[in-house]
């Protein structure tokens, strides 16, 4: 009886004993799994290859280019843990030092920064390499591979990082890249370890970054207790490497208009007035992208010194980093006169026979505002005013035009609008001139002197360089106005379309055909007319259209000179259009047009 007893005994243990295996086998298996990978398995993100951005003639802008980097892993540099030893982050601190002689970099190495840089590694990744030195030469490469045996743990690796070829040309709206951080991706808590990778943080590097960056990879590891690498696991899903962009931008044309303004403060914007495609859009100052690339590009920059740097050019007084091509806060000064003679015909209020007097000055209740001609223009039509740029004339037709009826055209030429530019900001929309527009901005009402001003493209009226060309494409191509467009099409590597832009209809001009072709006539008098005020734009190989414009900033010792020229060409069958902005210039005609002739010579010569 007490065998038997003693039997069920067992047997009944031994049952337990298999229910409770069962149950943490098979039941809590795949949890025990996931504890399991959980201390073991580390998963890394794998960053893509960036995208490159062409300009439409295939020249490369953005680029990826190999560059050598010295990374040490940590877990081949392990020491063990002895009584008077060095420890392992001593040992590698060491050994980096030993390195930097070799490399000839010993003067340039701060111990104390890779000292902090090394324990942070070691506390966050420790299963991954430690980068000591990046950007090796051939000739340091050639030494460290002789020396390699000599150095446990140095591995020589090869990775890619941005480089923007052709220095500052097209900074403001290339734009460049920085780094992401794992809080900066959607998917970056699905891994253990996320490398920071770039990232676009201006202009189209930024806009279009959801395609330039490609997709990142995945690779598992196995650790050992200390979290240091302990073998690589077969699952790793490879990166898919971004899509290019190809521009409108024409680099031959960019590189033109940027050394033509290298000096001055000021812009140039060049439209293709069929498609509404920007061919260059230059702002000088600029800044160099490779210097602005190497201070936020780097896995070890330091952020107070960046942060130095980037207040230094924020406040230098040239403000290289403002984009003047689309900073619509300018006054225009004449080159509105085509648009306010627009609306006078189209309102009826002239017509091109219609004479006006030009004494000098128009005079308002006690104030005289001044004509360009000091002695007057005497009796003149439409044409000539424009020709002339008479300040009488057009104070006389805007005043009688009224400003709601100027408000409409002004409008329908994109002034006070969004151009639709893709890096258009909450600056680029300018000023509409108006009685509502002004008692919002202003508190105050309008009066008769605001409609005289803004008849001349003075007071209360902000326009940038980039409206100012769309309009200038709308009077060029018959009424269209156009939205201009950086982005040619985005390309997958093997240059399949993703993203093709075509031409896009914003809105109409409010002219009729007619009066269209009697301005273009006039602007084509501005410039190869008998008493034509651009006439340092002509030129043997384009023949022109246009106009002048000069305005006042601010006042008594502190006052200068905005000035500008916007044209179209070639007259007859115009396919391109211009807006020239020179700030502390001399007057549109001595100043700005004749950088405008310049840009044709250079850029028409070059393209045959």
């Amino acid at each position: 009886m007490r065998i038997w007893l003693l039997l069920a005994l067992v047997l009944a243990s031994q049952g337990a004993l298999v229910a409770r295996l069962w149950y943490e086998q098979v039941q809590r298996g795949p949890e025990h799994v996931q504890r399991i990978m959980h201390q073991s398995i580390r998963r890394e993100r794998i960053a893509p290859v960036r995208g490159r951005i062409f300009s439409r003639d295939g020249v490369v802008l953005a680029d990826n280019i190999p560059t050598h980097e010295v990374l040490f892993h940590l877990h081949e540099m392990k020491q063990p843990r002895r009584r008077g030893g060095p420890s392992t982050r001593e040992f590698i601190l060491a050994t980096i030092e030993q390195t930097a002689l070799v490399l000839g970099r010993e003067h340039e190495l701060d111990m104390v920064q890779v000292e902090a840089r090394l324990r942070h590694h070691m506390r966050v990744y420790p299963a991954l390499p430690f980068k000591a030195f990046d950007n090796l030469s051939q000739a340091e490469m050639a030494r460290l591979y002789s020396l390699m045996p000599g150095f446990p743990g140095l591995e020589i690796n090869t990775r890619m990082k941005r480089l923007y070829p052709l220095g500052d040309v097209g900074a403001h709206w290339l734009g460049y890249v920085g780094l992401r951080s794992s809080d900066q991706s959607p998917d970056g808590e699905r891994y253990d370890y996320f490398l920071p990778e770039l990232i676009g943080y201006k202009g189209l590097e930024r806009l279009y970054d959801s395609h330039l960056s490609g997709e990142g990879g995945m690779r598992l590891m196995r650790v050992d207790n200390l979290g240091m690498y302990h073998d690589q696991l077969d699952q790793v899903r490879r990166p898919r490497m971004g899509d290019n962009l190809v521009l409108n931008i024409d680099s031959r044309a960019q590189k033109i208009g940027q050394s033509l303004l290298k000096g001055r403060e000021g812009s140039l914007v060049l439209l293709d007035v069929r498609s509404g495609a920007v061919l260059a859009m230059v702002s000088e100052p600029s800044y160099d992208l490779p210097t602005m690339l190497a201070m936020v590009s780097d896995f070890s920059f330091d952020r107070k010194t960046v942060g130095d740097q980037f207040r230094a050019l924020e406040e230098a007084p040239e403000k290289p980093l403002q984009n003047r091509a689309i900073l619509a806060g300018y006054n225009c000064g004449s080159i509105i006169k085509p648009l306010i003679a627009l609306s006078a015909l189209e309102h009826e209020v002239i017509t091109p026979d219609t004479i006006i007097d030009c004494p000098g000055y128009y005079q308002i209740g006690e104030s005289r505002i001044r004509c360009s001609a000091r002695w007057g223009h005497g009796e003149i039509d439409l044409h000539k005013a424009i020709e002339v740029s008479c300040n009488t004339y057009f104070i006389d037709i805007g005043l009688r035009t009224g400003i709601a009826n100027l408000e409409e055209t002004l409008a329908s030429g994109g002034i006070g609008q969004p151009t639709g530019l893709e890096l258009d900001s909450p600056y680029a929309k300018g000023i509409l001139p108006g009685r509502d527009e002004k008692k919002r901005r202003q508190g105050i009402p309008w009066y008769t002197g605001d409609t005289a001003l803004i008849s001349i493209g003075q007071g209360f009226i902000g326009v940038s360089p980039l409206q100012a060309a769309v309009f200038t494409a709308a009077i060029a191509n018959g009424g269209l106005l156009l939205r201009p467009r950086l982005v040619k099409a985005v390309q997958t590597v093997d240059a399949n379309p993703v993203i093709v832009t075509r031409p896009d209809v914003r809105g109409q001009l409010a002219a009729s055909p007619e009066n269209l072709q009697m301005v273009r006539e006039a602007m084509h008098s501005v410039i190869h007319g008998p008493n034509a005020s651009a006439k340092s734009a002509q030129t043997e190989v384009i023949e022109l259209a246009g106009k002048t414009g000069t305005a006042e900033v601010g006042s008594g010792d502190g006052r200068y000179k905005n000035v500008w020229f916007i044209c179209f060409g070639p007259y007859t069958e115009p396919r391109y259009a211009v807006a020239v902005f020179i700030e502390h210039g001399e007057s549109g005609g001595k100043t700005a047009a004749p950088i405008a002739r310049q840009f044709f010579e250079h850029y028409l010569v070059a393209e045959e």
